[in-house]
């Protein structure tokens, strides 16, 4: 964010296939990190590693699956204290 190193947070939305409320969590946990290492956005260091917390799941009809967009995210200045489960 401004050419400048720094801790952020996001918010990203993903869709995803499951049988449940918890193999969906985990199927966009999984998104979600796969798509981090994939751009190399993430310089955390081994010792800090990013926290990423699924905050709400609702179910979609199909035709919802098809037409969302399960990638990129919307990034914000996080403060020094902030706990993303909250």
């Amino acid at each position: 964010m401004d050419q400048e190193v720094k801790k952020l947070g996001f918010f990203t939305t993903r869709y995803v296939r499951a049988k449940d409320t918890l193999a969906a969590e985990w199927e966009a946990l999984h998104s979600v990190q796969t798509e981090l290492e994939r751009v190399g956005i993430v310089l955390n260091d081994p010792s800090d590693p990013p926290s990423v917390v699924v905050r709400e799941t609702c179910e979609v009809s199909l035709l919802g699956w098809y037409r969302g967009t399960s990638k990129g995210f919307t990034w914000y200045p996080q403060e020094e204290g902030d706990n993303p489960s909250h």
